[in-house]
């Protein structure tokens, strides 16, 4: 083979190597940044449903508080957790972090108020899969239906029946300890297990398809690593042949 031809086909092959070299980087950089994002999602997804948990903890704990004391302060906060639970409240920054412990203690707020948003909102934006979707929004709509034996307590303490009406023959000591046995009754700790099973099933189905996700866009960086080293092999080669 002639110099010239030799010198022409070395130049295009490094060229060449060259060019899948810089593409195989950029489509590595991608893919690394689509690992990550796939594991972020995972973890804002998980932090949303330790919310769904938490709420109804805090919930029960706020409702009871307001049955045996009765100060209102514990009330209002027990609205304030349904109202961003709904998005007719702004959320705390950062919400998934101790926050109800210490405004129920009488702590200012540990966090300044952020997005409005509801908790099916949330759900849309994480792109959970419709059976994950269910299965949150199933666990939501029992802790309302505890909210209302929690709401029928409340009421008791302030001389109404469940609806807000007042009572035909109210008296203080039965009616608060009638709402005491509402928010301890076999019933209640029933509508927890009812909140707590979807939400466990929710966990699995999760795990289950981000675990699949990060597997493979570790499999695709991987391969575009591969080639990232192949380009690069050859680019180094053609160059040290044309010297």
């Amino acid at each position: 083979m002639r110099l010239s031809s030799k010198l022409v086909g070395l130049v295009a092959a490094m060229l060449i190597s060259s060019l899948l070299l810089a593409g195989s980087i950029i489509l590595y950089g991608r893919s690394v940044a689509q690992v990550s994002a796939t594991h972020e999602t995972r973890q804002k997804s998980i932090l949303l449903a330790d919310e769904i948990r938490q709420s109804s903890d805090d919930l029960t704990r706020l409702g009871r508080t307001y049955v045996v004391t009765g100060k209102a302060a514990y009330k209002r906060q027990y609205q304030s957790i349904l109202d961003i639970r709904s998005g007719r409240a702004p959320r705390p920054e950062e919400y998934h972090r101790i926050y109800w412990d210490f405004v129920a203690a009488g702590v200012a707020k540990p966090r300044p108020d952020g997005e409005t948003v509801s908790m099916p909102d949330l759900m849309k934006r994480l792109g959970f899969s419709q059976r994950e979707y269910d299965m949150l929004a199933e666990s939501v709509r029992n802790s309302d239906g505890l909210v209302q034996l929690e709401v029928e307590a409340m009421n008791l303490v302030e001389g109404k029946d469940s609806t807000g009406q007042p009572l035909a023959q109210p008296d203080g000591v039965r009616d608060r300890n009638r709402a005491i046995d509402l928010v301890h009754s076999d019933a209640y700790h029933a509508f927890k297990a009812q909140i707590m099973k979807p939400l466990d099933g929710f966990y699995g189905l999760m795990q289950a398809r981000t675990d699949a996700a990060v597997a493979t866009d570790e499999a695709r960086a991987h391969l575009y690593f591969t080639v990232v080293v192949a380009a690069l092999t050859a680019t180094v080669a053609s160059f040290l042949a044309l010297g």
